[in-house]
């Protein structure tokens, strides 16, 4: 995936840690040294790069073992669960130099250990001894020009991240300040990455980096660019740039004629080259150039074929004559006439017989040229065996690669076949479709490969002539068309969640209608009463205000005072009624306030999302031209094919097309590899003559010598100054890159860091120029640990260890929204493809799914028994694949939470996974350094890639 981090200790500095059997060992305590700095010690300067030597590994934000973090003074103070580790006036009394001191079991680090890491020197424990009894001070900070490199052994493999290529050809994975990539089609590591600049970096004279080192720190993060050719990888305050080389050619060499026939000799020296002026070439292979030209045929030199020694060539004319030659001077050792044109021609695996096809759609058989002789009293050689079937004349002939009795060939009859050389004798006959232009057969003769007018390419078992696999097309195209398949899924989504929140609002708009309706009819309600209150107050005033005067006038008559407590008691209770309907009739205008406030408020947001589902209306109408262009464009692509080749080991095959390009596939699957070729016609012949040059041939009359699998190199750093790229001390990235990521345009790269315990540090880079496009200012408190672009690349989201998660406008830098829920660091996180949702990883062992647009948490995936290190949403589905520190691998529903596959295999804690956009693949890594891949359908293991025996000393950054 994209952004990976560590957790597990490296080194095994633990002041917290239980004691272990050296607790039975004897104390020999270290005496320490007057540091005699002539200053006072600082923090930064002196004694952090003590800490990150020994102890940080162990120790720091991603993993606190023990709950301590010794990567500020702040949390050395605090301290664990052993109380401080540091008494500040008091280091006599502090855990710090009494471990490392030796004074007090457990010693600290263990030794012997397996990382080489030694214990504290006496000056070194005199530093922290200084700096603790000075007070234990934060001191200047200063410590970011103080960088020193040292040796951490190659016996490190941990891999802290892997990545997946968009179309699941490429798999790379960290180990230590490694990176490797695999080829996942062939199953073979195609690459080990090197910064050759780290040579120049020295101890006592020797390189202290090795040709496989790429960084000087450990790789944290690996991720791929949406074009597949280029992956980016983050260490210590620097991220790297990797691109493999596009188009690679190892020569080409221009003819005197449209090229009819190709072959090379088994010992890839030389190639032989027949053109349409009846000539045959001889080109060296490593280098296309022409070590001799044959003549001799008078007409077009329709095949060639070399002896297993490469000493001899064999050549085929329509001028129906069999020519054999010798390599080392081109003279002629023999010539057979025969009895019609030829357009094909091979020998048998051993050499000892030169086969043939013809015009007259017979397949002849002959003693070699020089050797072949005519029978007694006969004039004319004969064939000794004729292989009779084909409707058309065999346009290639091959011989079998493990039975010299056996040859192959095709025809534009529509059959591929193969026959026994001994009798003619057919034994297997393959019906491809179409006009069959040509067939190859893998190099342990199973399987079958032919290719026609059709534009299809198809291979078959050759022992039971069932179809694998077929392919057609142009393979960038085809992906493309992929990519606008999902493009357009991703539209359609979007605008089924704007239509729903289009129905929501609307039905938000009715019902607060309704309740500013209801609200205006208790209001009228409520007027009426409170006229009819006030009606009835009115009168009885008077009525009372009377009572009250006679009374007044007479207080002994009994009569008058009755009266005037019946109108007291009258008016009082209308009063209070009045009261009341006062009220009511204030609740009710409130509640008209209210309501009519509601209703413009959802129509407000009504309008708002008829205009975002306007634009994803709009959105989807575009997505479906360019994903309708796109298709189209692939099917085009299907045109007739030409030529075909089988890699030597079989696991990859090219084919050459009419529109002048050849494309690379995977044996196994049939997955689409790539796509090479600029001949300026029709690809006719092609042969795969090593691991790394296939020479194909055109009407153009050029020949071109390819690299299928060209190099990975390092073009671009993103962090130190571009003048001193290998000065990290002064990045523009304050320490370890921890996770990264591109845009989907893949113009942004994104990488996500920041010094533990103080700062979460988020940058979008030019991803061509290496310029900051963006610096996010206080993203978080803590490191950022995951980050990922929405689909659109509007947004980019961020998760870190501070807890949270948050969403921010890619133009603007503004924070769009926060999500707060987890217990402890967020340690990954990956937005759903429709927009609807993120999920992020926690080191609370669970899984959170929430709603992008409210910020409010849909579910949470619990099953972790530690922490989930790494999330990724699979394709344009709610499909999600995770990976955490208990060993496992798995996906879930975001939907509903369902736990559905696990991929099990992995013995130690794992760090980081991936899957491809189908599904089919999915990827993990963790502590041992064992790149795991899965079957994602069925969650059936496929390969296992273990980290290479330790040769040479790698190195690590310590600060």
């Amino acid at each position: 995936m994209r952004h990976f981090l560590p957790i597990v200790c490296l080194l095994t500095f633990s002041i917290l840690s239980v004691a272990s059997a050296q607790d039975d060992e004897k104390l020999v305590p270290i005496q320490p040294e007057d540091p005699k700095l002539g200053r006072p010690v600082d923090f930064e300067q002196d004694v952090y790069p003590i800490l990150d030597s020994s102890c940080v590994a162990c120790h720091n934000v991603a993993v606190d073992e023990g709950d301590l973090i010794l990567e500020e003074v702040a949390s050395i103070l605090k301290g664990g669960g052993r109380g401080p580790s540091v008494v500040a006036g008091k280091p006599d009394e502090s855990l710090l130099t009494q471990f490392a001191g030796h004074v007090k079991q457990p010693i600290m680090p263990p030794l012997p250990n397996d990382v080489e890491a030694a214990k504290l020197t006496p000056k070194q424990l005199g530093i922290l001894r200084q700096w603790i009894l000075e007070g234990a001070k934060q001191g200047s900070g200063g410590g970011k020009t103080a960088i020193s490199w040292q040796a951490v052994p190659d016996s490190i493999q941990t891999s802290y991240s892997v990545a997946l290529s968009p179309h699941s050809r490429y798999a790379a994975v960290s180990r230590a300040n490694r990176i490797a990539i695999y080829d996942l089609a062939t199953q073979q590591q195609i690459a080990q990455l090197h910064d050759p600049l780290l040579g120049e970096f020295q101890q006592d004279g020797k390189v202290i980096y090795g040709p496989k080192a790429a960084h000087q720190d450990f790789v944290h993060a690996l991720a791929f660019h949406p074009s597949e050719t280029m992956l980016a990888s983050g260490g210590y305050r620097v991220a790297k740039l990797w691109k493999r080389s596009d188009q690679v050619q190892n020569w080409k060499q221009p003819l005197s004629g449209e090229i009819t026939a190709i072959a090379a000799d088994a010992q890839n020296l030389h190639a032989a080259i027949a053109t349409s002026d009846n000539k045959i070439t001889l080109v060296t292979l490593a280098d296309g150039k022409t070590a001799r030209e044959l003549t001799g045929h008078q007409a077009v030199v329709t095949g060639v074929w070399f002896s297993p020694d490469g000493t001899k060539l064999y050549s085929g004319s329509l001028d129906k004559k069999l020519i054999g030659w010798n390599v080392a001077d081109g003279t002629q050792v023999g010539e057979i006439v025969t009895p019609s044109e030829i357009h094909s021609v091979t020998l048998n695996k051993d050499g000892t017989r030169i086969l043939s096809g013809h015009q007259d759609n017979v397949i002849r058989g002959w003693d070699l040229p020089g050797v072949a002789k005519p029978a007694e009293g006969e004039t004319e050689i004969k064939p000794v065996v004729q292989l009779n079937g084909h409707g058309k004349p065999a346009s290639r002939l091959l011989p079998h690669p493990t039975d010299a009795n056996q040859i192959i060939s095709c025809s534009e009859d529509g059959t591929a076949r193969l026959w026994r050389v001994d009798n003619g004798q057919n034994t297997r006959s393959i019906s491809h479709g179409s006009a069959v232009s040509d067939v190859a057969i893998s190099t342990d003769g199973t399987l079958l490969l032919t290719v026609g007018a059709d534009g299809f390419a198809r291979t078959w078992d050759a022992n039971n002539g069932q179809k694998k696999i077929e392919v057609k097309g142009d393979v960038l195209l085809a992906r493309v068309a992929i990519e606008q398949n999902e493009a357009l899924s991703v539209a359609k989504q979007r605008t089924g969640v704007a239509d729903a929140a289009v129905k929501a609002d609307e039905k938000s708009v009715t019902e607060r209608t309704e309740s500013l309706k209801k609200a205006n009819e208790a209001l009228t309600a409520a007027d009426k009463a409170l006229k009819e209150a006030q009606d009835k107050v009115a009168p009885l005033q008077t009525a009372y205000d009377e009572a009250k005067k006679a009374f007044d006038a007479k207080t002994d008559d009994k009569d008058l005072e009755k009266k005037f407590k019946d109108a007291e008691t009258a008016l009082n209770k209308e009063k209070d009624a009045l009261k009341k309907a006062e009220e009511t009739q204030k609740v009710s205008a409130n509640s008209v306030n209210l309501s009519d406030q509601a209703l413009k408020r959802s129509e407000q947001t009504l309008a708002e999302s008829k205009l975002k589902l306007e634009e994803t209306q709009k959105k989807q109408i575009e997505a479906e031209a360019i994903q309708k262009t796109a298709t189209d464009a692939s099917n085009a692509s299907v045109k007739p094919i030409h030529s075909a080749a089988f890699s030597p080991d079989g696991k990859s095959f090219a084919v050459g097309g009419e529109d002048g390009m050849w494309n690379l596939w995977a044996t196994e699957t049939g997955l689409g590899l790539d796509r090479f070729g600029n001949h300026e016609s029709p690809v006719s012949r092609m042969i795969w003559t090593t691991a790394n040059a296939i020479v194909t041939a055109g009407k153009d009359k050029q020949t071109i010598s390819w690299n299928p699998s060209p190099a990975w190199e390092l073009v671009r750093r993103f962090g130190p100054p571009a003048d001193k790229p290998l000065d990290v001390a002064n990045s523009a990235c304050d320490d370890r890159i921890i996770s990264l990521t591109f845009s989907h345009s893949g113009k942004l790269l994104a990488t996500g860091g920041g010094e533990p315990s103080r700062s979460g540090e988020l940058i979008l880079w030019n991803a061509e120029t290496g310029e900051i496009a963006r610096k996010f200012t206080e993203p978080h408190s803590d490191t950022v640990l995951g980050v990922d672009f929405s689909y659109d690349d509007r947004y980019i989201l961020s998760g870190a260890a501070d807890k949270f998660a948050k969403l921010f406008s890619v133009e603007t830098g503004e924070l769009v929204r926060s999500y707060e829920g987890h217990t402890h660091h967020v340690m990954d996180v990956s937005l759903k493809a429709d927009g609807s949702e993120l999920s992020t990883a926690g080191a609370d062992n669970a899984i959170k799914v929430w709603n992008l647009e409210t910020g409010e948490q849909i579910r949470t995936i619990t099953g972790y028994s530690k922490q989930v290190t790494s999330i990724q949403y699979i394709g344009d589905t709610d499909q999600i694949v995770s990976c955490g520190g208990d060993k496992s691998v798995r996906f879930h529903r975001s939907s509903n939470g369902q736990n559905f596959r696990n991929f099990s295999g992995a013995t130690d804690f794992m760090y980081s996974s991936a899957a491809s956009r189908d599904l089919t693949i999915v990827i993990a890594s963790g502590e041992d350094g064992v790149l795991r891949v899965w079957n994602g359908t069925n969650g059936q293991p496929t390969a296992t890639f273990a980290p290479p025996v330790p040769e040479t000393q790698q190195v690590s950054v310590q600060q």
